[in-house]
C-alpha cells in the first residue's frame, strides 16, 4: 500500500499532540448525505487553472449532488474564458490578472481569487484548488470537513532550515521571519475568512516582503502559512491532509490510472486527490468509491488507530 503523503508528514514532524475538532472523522465506508449536516453557509471553491480542469467528469458528479446554495466557484484562467464544468453548474471566471510571469504569479491569482468571492458574504471558507485537483468524497462529506470547524487547514510539510538541508534557500527566510514562524506547506488548502480577507488586504505588503528573498522556489508552499503565523494566528491553523499525493506515480505520465486501491489510501485522510493530468484515467469501481455508486467490493478497513484528528502546527 502506498504510504500517503499526510502520514509521511505526521511521521516525519512527530506531531503526537492530537487536537480534537467537531467534525466526523472521515469514514472511508460512509459518506454524508444532506439531511446528516447542517446548512453553515457556502462552501466556496477557488480554482486556479492553466486552461482546462483535468478530468471534469468527476467534478461534473461533484457538483451535480451539491445544492447551489451551499457551494460556490470561482476560477482564475491563464487562457480559456469558460470552464470545462456542465452548463448547468454556475462558476464565476475572475478577471485575469497582471502576469509577470515570475514565482509569485500564483500568489497574485489567488488573491483575485479571494477578492471576487469575499465579496458574497454568504461565502464561509475558501478552498483553494488548481486544474490538477480532483475530490475523493462526495459533496456533503468535505463541506463538513470543510465548515464544521473554525481552523484554516494547511498541509504542513516537514523540513529544517539551513545550509545543509534539502531547502537551503528557504534559509534566507530566517532575515525576516523566526524560525517558528517559517512554515513550509502544500499550496492547497481550505481557508478561514478572516484569514483569506487577510490576505487579500495585505497583499502587497506580503509581496514586497518576500519578493525581498529572491530567488525563493516556488513561494506558494511557504508563504500563505509563514505569514500568517508571523501575525500571531498559529492557534487558528490546523495541519491537515488536504490532498493526496501518491509519489509512486509518475506525474508526467499521460497513462496514470487512479484505482480503487488509490482512492482507499488518499481516504484515510486527505479530501481530494493531486497531480491529476489531461491523460489521468479512473477506473470505475474507483468513481465508484468517490461517490458511493453501486456496490463495488471494498478493501479491509483500516483500524481507527490510523484515523487522526487535526493536528497542531
Amino acid at each position: 500500500m502506498v504510504i500517503s503523503f499526510c502520514l509521511t508528514i505526521s511521521l516525519l514532524l512527530s506531531l503526537t499532540n492530537a487536537f480534537e475538532v467537531s467534525m466526523r472523522t472521515l469514514d472511508q465506508d460512509r459518506q454524508l448525505s444532506r439531511d446528516q449536516i447542517q446548512f453553515k453557509g457556502k462552501l466556496s471553491f477557488l480554482f486556479n487553472i492553466r486552461d482546462n480542469l483535468n478530468m471534469p467528469a468527476v467534478w461534473n458528479k461533484f457538483f451535480s449532488e451539491a445544492p447551489q446554495e451551499m457551494y460556490s466557484i470561482y476560477y482564475h484562467s491563464s487562457f480559456k474564458s469558460i470552464i470545462n464544468l456542465d452548463q448547468q453548474i454556475t462558476a464565476f471566471r475572475v478577471p485575469r490578472v497582471r502576469i509577470d510571469s515570475d514565482e509569485y504569479d500564483t500568489f497574485k491569482a489567488w488573491t483575485q481569487l479571494i477578492k471576487m468571492a469575499t465579496i458574497n458574504d454568504k461565502n464561509q471558507k475558501f478552498i483553494l484548488l488548481t486544474d490538477s485537483s480532483i475530490p475523493i468524497f462526495n459533496f456533503f462529506t468535505i463541506y463538513e470537513a470543510a465548515l464544521s470547524n473554525d481552523y484554516t487547514l494547511l498541509q504542513a510539510a516537514p523540513f529544517e532550515l539551513g545550509k545543509d538541508t534539502l531547502f537551503p534557500t528557504y534559509s534566507r527566510l530566517l532575515s525576516l521571519f523566526s524560525s517558528d514562524e517559517v512554515l513550509r506547506h502544500s499550496a492547497t488548502m481550505i481557508l478561514r475568512k478572516d484569514h483569506a480577507i487577510l490576505l487579500l488586504k495585505k497583499n502587497e505588503e506580503i509581496l514586497n516582503t518576500f519578493r525581498r528573498l529572491r530567488p525563493m522556489p516556488d513561494p506558494n508552499n511557504v508563504l500563505i502559512g509563514t505569514y500568517l503565523k508571523k501575525e500571531g494566528l498559529s492557534e487558528e491553523l490546523r495541519n491537515h491532509c488536504i490532498a493526496y499525493n501518491d509519489f509512486s506515480t509518475d506525474f508526467d505520465s499521460f497513462d496514470q490510472l487512479i484505482t480503487y486501491e488509490d482512492l482507499g489510501d488518499a481516504q484515510i485522510d486527505c479530501l481530494f486527490y493531486s497531480n491529476v493530468t489531461r491523460g489521468t484515467k479512473i477506473q470505475d469501481d474507483a468513481f465508484q468509491r468517490i461517490f458511493k455508486l453501486g456496490k463495488p467490493q471494498a478493501p479491509k478497513k483500516q483500524d481507527d488507530s490510523e484515523s487522526r484528528q487535526y493536528d497542531e502546527l
